[in-house]
């Protein structure tokens, strides 16, 4: 029985705008490509990989990231300024999944986060967003100095909310992070990225039966051993 549903929050709750800023530059799809490289990943030797994991991570401040970045690049040191100074403009909440979180919530599930993000970029794409104050919990890499699709990750948020991973569903845009939650629980989903279909809200929240309606049937059943039958 799903109890819990699991939300990544990068291309599942939240999008990011800044390609469509740098086409705004000047960057043609190949320039693009490179400067995504050189920032997340696939740069140089892949330092910039070892480097945005270890800021997603929390252990490379906001100054050392840009500061290193725009050093391997300088000649693109205009769009990678308005990349580090204005991150809150690149980011766009998709309603399409984070709408569904009240439905949920209102069925009887606990909804938490689990999710590789930097501390301040967290601050302003994540908890600043309306969405952000329904949830039940949260374990963000910043906080705990590992991330997905460590194992240990996955661990901590079971153990730190007491959840029983055969009653979670977790919902991640990449499949690695699918099956290493696999490990866990046997719910995994790879929830598709930038989905923009307006019924998705309502088709996530219908999707699922009413929580609280089947454990009042249980309770029925069982008796109140259950403990929800006692506060439901």
């Amino acid at each position: 029985m799903i109890r819990h549903i699991i939300f990544d929050v990068g291309y599942v709750l939240v999008d990011y705008t800044w390609k469509y800023k740098f086409r705004e530059f000047g960057y043609d799809g190949e320039g693009i490509q490179r400067l995504a490289a050189g920032i997340f990943g696939g740069g140089v030797q892949g330092e910039a990989l070892t480097l945005w994991q270890s800021y997603d991570n929390g252990n490379v401040t906001d100054e050392e990231v840009r500061a290193d970045i725009l050093r391997r690049f300088p000649d693109d040191a205009p769009v990678l300024t308005w990349f580090f100074d204005d991150p809150a403009s690149w980011c766009t909440v998709m309603h399409d999944l984070s709408d569904a979180i009240a439905p949920l919530k209102e069925k009887g599930y606990g909804v938490f986060l689990l999710s590789n993000y930097p501390d301040r970029l967290w601050q302003l794409h994540v908890a600043a967003q309306p969405f952000h104050a329904l949830v039940d919990g949260e374990v963000v890499s910043y906080a705990e100095h590992l991330g997905k699709p460590d194992l240990r990750f996955y661990r901590r948020l079971l153990e730190r909310y007491r959840l029983n991973a055969e009653e979670c569903l977790f919902l991640d845009d990449r499949r690695d992070n699918t099956l290493a939650a696999d490990a866990h629980a046997r719910q995994p989903r790879c929830a598709p990225p930038r989905c923009r279909d307006p019924c998705r809200a309502a088709q996530a929240g219908a999707a699922l039966p009413c929580r609280l309606d089947r454990d009042r049937r249980s309770a029925a059943v069982q008796g109140p051993a259950l403990g929800l039958a006692r506060h439901v």
